[in-house]
């Protein structure tokens, strides 16, 4: 599958999580949100210099495209906010306890997605 193609797959399934049309799906360094825009890495391997597969590859973009609506879902962008004053170990641990919680929050929502986590 070439990558516009997968890229338009993964933004209707971006769409499909959080029932919000106005959510696009870009390349970009890593997976994260900005709470508009889900960015996925543009690579062709998972962990750096590590070989895998197209299916490994393709896994690994929904899990982190389920992953990122899920926080478009289930995280509280104000106290998300918040958070961006404080020092990075802050920031960090919110997020470490934010991704457990939406991810659990996703395999509750959408069962099959527990697979991908």
């Amino acid at each position: 599958m070439n990558r516009e193609r997968m890229r338009s797959v993964l933004e209707t399934l971006a769409r499909t999580f959080t029932e919000r049309n106005d959510i696009s799906v870009t390349w970009g360094a890593g997976p994260c949100t900005d709470f508009k825009r889900i960015y996925l890495p543009r690579r062709n391997e998972i962990v750096p210099g590590v070989e895998c597969s197209p299916g490994e590859l393709w896994l690994s973009l929904k899990a982190s495209c389920a992953h990122e609506s899920g926080h478009l879902v289930f995280t509280d962008k104000g106290v998300w906010d918040k958070f961006k004053e404080k020092p990075p170990i802050y920031r960090h641990i919110l997020n470490i306890i934010e991704d457990a919680r939406v991810e659990r929050s996703m395999s509750n929502s959408f069962p099959g997605t527990l697979r991908w986590f």
